[in-house]
């Protein structure tokens, strides 16, 4: 990844501290696609790939939406009088 940095700022008197108020980045492969919102001026970069983490999480969610969903029906279904 290739950042530029812009418009540096001196945030101290007596330090050098710096920060810098825009940034642009490239990325040299196909990794990465970068998300641009048409109402306002967001972008983010969005990784085209899947990893074991993601693949857990989804599952783990999977399992517990399903098991609310089936647990709210039989409630529904088998109603105690």
């Amino acid at each position: 990844m290739k950042c530029e940095l812009y418009n540096a700022i001196d945030l101290g008197i007596d330090t050098e501290d710096w920060e810098f108020t825009k940034m642009d980045c490239t990325y040299e492969n196909d990794k990465f696609i970068l998300v641009k919102s048409e109402s306002t001026e967001a972008e983010f970069y969005l990784e085209k790939t899947i990893n074991y983490g993601d693949i857990i999480l989804i599952v783990f969610l999977s399992i517990f939406t399903i098991a609310i969903i089936c647990k709210w029906i039989a409630e529904f279904v088998f109603k105690k009088r």
